[in-house]
């Protein structure tokens, strides 16, 4: 059975190399701590840069959606409403009196319109 080792051989100085445990080839040396240090740091910050970019579309995402929201529990009231005053105004306009009230107003409305009307002969 042959040993597995975890670790690198690298160079520690005087032209003599050596074995460094959970180490990298990695220009440190072989150093794998410092090597993983390192990519934690890189990994932060590009995850700072990718969340900063992201979250201004996330923000628009949730906006719209939550007008969309509003705007269908408004349209449901708009309805609504129009659909009790459509129910109420056929009462209204059914009577006889509101009838003669609104035939009224035209009849004048054309009598003032052809009071202005002049006729060439």
């Amino acid at each position: 059975m042959s040993k597995r080792y975890r670790g690198s051989f690298g160079d520690i100085g005087n032209g003599k190399t050596g074995y460094f445990p959970n180490g990298a080839m990695d220009g440190h040396g072989g150093r794998g701590s410092e090597h993983r240090e390192e990519m934690r740091q890189i990994a932060a910050e590009v995850a700072e840069q990718q969340i900063k970019a992201l979250v201004p579309q996330m923000v628009l995402q949730i906006y719209k959606a939550s007008i969309k929201n509003i705007l269908r529990g408004l349209q449901y009231d708009i309805e609504t409403a129009v659909n009790i005053a459509f129910d109420d105004g056929r009462d209204i306009f059914s009577s006889s009196k509101c009838r003669k009230i609104v035939s009224d107003a035209i009849y004048k409305e054309l009598l003032k319109g052809l009071g202005n009307l002049t006729i060439n002969i």
